[in-house]
């Protein structure tokens, strides 16, 4: 082991449990919204609070999750340093600013610009690391900079909006992060761990899809059309809105599900053995059918595509997590396999994906479905918690 590594705390101890904290409280707004309906309590607040739902979800549990995992894999994935205690403390810090302008403070100037901030030092912390780094990198790593590079350009757009006061530039910021940048990160770390994960019992199948995935060629045609494509969207949806948007959408939906399919291995089903393997199949099938509602649901894309936020992004996440916490933090590595607790959270996940991404189908009873799809996440939230969570803290 080398000394930095016993020196240095390792990021995903201090993020992972932001993220998990940042995603409880992002949509236990639904929930205390369906109690103010009730009337069970009187507050002064929005009724439907989407923007802080959004930004909640952003600042509090993407951007620490993928902290957690770029800190602590990019050292490793590019053989530098590992990141140091200082550089922890100086991205901790950058995390409580952003917390503190989201709840107590409610400024969006400051809280917009801290979050750019953050984005812009991820998407420098990796060029500089690509940079030095000795070994020939993969690359599928290239989608960790060019994600953080469209959450960049999302989050000022976002900032834009406060000034332009046109919800255009909240939307496509919106967009920028969501559908752009959080795919390419399932992608640059995805590819990478997915393999590790799948075939713990089966090291030929392994060693053939870390080859596959270290030979292709796609990844950078496949970043560069990616970012062409929101920047033309956006540009050209303003003349003939909605058929380009579709038509850009269908582009990025053909790219997520050719990576997917072809570098995730889901058609390879043999290969899925354990609980977590299988939870991570069900999570790349909920990741496509929910990218295919946002991309082609028209007036439901907004609700269709929780079917990719919840059902596949967020237990995709989780399953990640679950593997970066058990090997790093000396937990039980057979639970991945054995364990029924991975089914019971994909589950409650599943359910709370429909019961979201369906809503509009009973739009007298908008706001209780959004609370009970809230309760059912932060259930799956808890179980992990109980059975992986808990290891963060040995």
């Amino acid at each position: 082991m080398q000394q930095s590594e016993i020196k240095t705390i390792e990021p995903y101890r201090i993020f992972f449990p932001i993220s998990i904290f940042g995603a409880i409280a992002g949509v236990s707004l639904w929930v205390f919204a369906w109690i103010m309906q009730k009337q069970w309590i009187s507050l002064s607040v929005n009724p439907y609070p989407v923007t802080h739902h959004i930004n909640i979800m952003t600042a509090l549990f993407l951007l620490p999750v993928a902290k957690g995992f770029v800190f602590t894999a990019i050292p490793r994935f590019t053989g530098t340093s590992f990141v140091t205690n200082k550089e922890l403390t100086l991205f901790a810090a950058l995390q409580f600013l952003i917390l503190t302008f989201i709840f107590f403070y409610e400024d969006s100037f400051l809280f917009y610009s801290f979050q750019s901030l953050d984005f812009g030092i991820l998407f420098l912390f990796l060029v500089h690391r690509f940079r030095i780094s000795k070994v020939k990198l993969s690359g599928y790593l290239y989608f960790l900079a060019g994600g953080f590079f469209l959450g960049l350009l999302g989050s000022l757009f976002q900032l834009a909006s406060l000034f332009f006061e046109r919800a255009f530039f909240f939307q496509y910021g919106k967009d920028f992060i969501f559908y752009g940048m959080i795919p390419c990160i399932i992608f640059g770390t995805g590819t990478r761990m997915i393999p590790m994960i799948v075939n713990t019992e089966n090291p030929a199948a392994k060693m053939e899809w870390m080859k596959m995935a270290e030979s292709q060629t796609l990844s950078k045609s496949f970043l560069i059309l990616l970012i062409l494509s929101f920047l033309l969207e956006m540009i050209l949806a303003q003349f003939v809105y909605p058929f380009v948007s579709i038509l850009f959408k269908g582009i990025r939906f053909i790219i997520y599900t050719t990576w997917i399919v072809k570098f995730f291995h889901i058609l390879e089903f043999s290969n899925f053995k354990g609980k977590l393997a299988r939870t991570i199949l069900f999570s790349c099938y909920m990741f496509i059918i929910g990218l295919a509602g946002y991309s082609f649901g028209l007036q439901y894309s907004a609700h269709l595509a929780h079917l990719y936020l919840i059902g596949g992004l967020s237990l995709l996440v989780l399953s990640i997590m679950t593997r970066v916490t058990l090997s790093h933090g000396g937990g039980d590595m057979a639970i991945e396999k054995n364990s029924n607790v991975f089914y019971w959270i994909m589950g409650l996940i599943f359910i709370s994906a429909i019961t979201r991404g369906f809503v509009f189908t009973f739009p007298a009873l908008t706001t209780s479905h959004l609370a009970y799809a809230a309760v059912l996440f932060i259930l799956a939230l808890i179980l992990w918690v109980v059975k992986v969570g808990r290891v963060i803290f040995k």
